[in-house]
């Protein structure tokens, strides 16, 4: 479940980040210019069946994202989420039964105890190294990092807690083309977009650490990590996120509206506490 985290944070990263970027670029209604990228992970733990392996397409214009899973028994329903940072919602639309469910980009705000609770100690030991340059990727130069971390996660559910312990060796690949937006500084913004009912640090704890060691937009990432159950157990998780689609062009404001017909359920109206 870590692993599948991870993936979905980088990905938001990365879409927080064009926000920012699109939001500045951007001017006017209807068709505007905002940025479209397609991202595929995966991760293999060598246990049959348990493999990971997600794609998803992000559509930025201004304030806005779209995401879509694509490529998976999942993306046969046609479902996608609206994010939007300025009204604070998170839209989920699901075409087959023509509805829209609206969301707080922040439930706690309304009362809510979070539902879980996840801390992160990064551990002494975290060392960048320069790998040198690295092959162009989608037209962009990049440059080769190495990255060794450890950290550990308190998990607090339901009265009950846990702590994993992570230890991960990544190298990435990295542009810092101008034109393009900074994702790892996105890293210390997605926390306010989460819509969800999970309080954690993780994100910017690990910004923190990185700093400005690293600067650019990370285009492809391989990581070998160790994330053990239990005491003494040394199962090893191999992960790759690739960026297969990064442009920017024209895009259609009605692509981040609730499609005419649908059955509205905003959950915000909802009680507090519920």
């Amino acid at each position: 479940m870590n692993i599948a985290w991870r993936q979905r944070l980088r990905l938001a990263a990365l879409a927080a980040a064009l926000v920012l970027a699109a939001s500045v670029q951007s001017c006017g209604a209807g068709t505007a210019q905002g940025w479209t990228t397609t991202a595929t992970s995966s991760s293999d733990s060598g246990i049959a069946g348990h493999n990971v392996t997600s794609t998803v397409r992000t559509r930025v214009l201004k304030d806005k994202i779209r995401l879509t899973i694509i490529g998976t028994g999942v993306a046969a329903f046609g479902n996608y989420t609206i994010i939007d940072s300025a009204a604070g919602t998170v839209t989920n639309i699901y075409p087959k039964g023509k509805l829209a469910l609206i969301t707080g980009a922040n439930p706690l705000a309304r009362g809510s105890a979070p539902s879980i609770i996840m801390a992160a100690h990064v551990n002494p030991g975290y060392a960048v190294e320069d790998l040198g340059g690295g092959e162009p990727i989608l037209g962009h130069a990049t440059h080769r990092h190495r990255e060794t971390l450890a950290y550990d996660i308190l998990i607090a559910a339901a009265g009950d807690s846990c702590t994993r312990h992570i230890r991960e060796v990544t190298e990435l690949w990295v542009t810092a083309d101008s034109a393009i937006p900074d994702m790892e500084i996105a890293f210390k913004h997605i926390a306010a977009m989460s819509g969800s009912m999970v309080v954690s640090d993780v994100a910017k704890k690990l910004a923190d650490i990185r700093g400005d060691r690293i600067k650019g937009l990370v285009l492809r990432r391989v990581s070998t990590s160790n994330n053990p159950l239990v005491p003494d157990d040394s199962l090893t998780v191999h992960t790759r996120s690739d960026v297969t689609e990064l442009k920017r062009g024209a895009i259609d404001a009605s692509e981040f509206q609730i499609p005419s017909g649908y059955k509205v359920r905003d959950t915000r109206k909802m009680p507090a506490g519920l």
